[in-house]
């Protein structure tokens, strides 16, 4: 599924925007704003991002924690949002 670069976007955009929506609607403090965006940035996108590494076996299933040090995943930053 994520081999589409198209549903990757999707897949990573969509929950920004119900969260802006969210947001706007007044739904939740700025405190709850800040925490969902920092779960976002430090666990949703790396997981998805190392599934799409994964389906191009980029890299191996055993090293997929490796995704949550930080920036250990640049060097596949073209790769992943580009398709290069």
């Amino acid at each position: 599924v994520l081999k589409n670069l198209a549903v990757y976007y999707f897949i990573i955009v969509v929950p920004i925007l119900f969260l802006i929506i969210a947001s706007k609607l007044s739904l939740f403090s700025s405190t709850i704003f800040g925490l969902i965006i920092l779960m976002y940035a430090l666990i949703y996108h790396l997981v998805i991002s190392g599934l799409r590494l994964l389906q191009f076996n980029k890299i191996d299933a055993k090293n997929f924690w490796l995704n949550f040090i930080p920036f250990r995943h640049d060097k596949y930053w073209l790769f992943l949002f580009f398709g290069r």
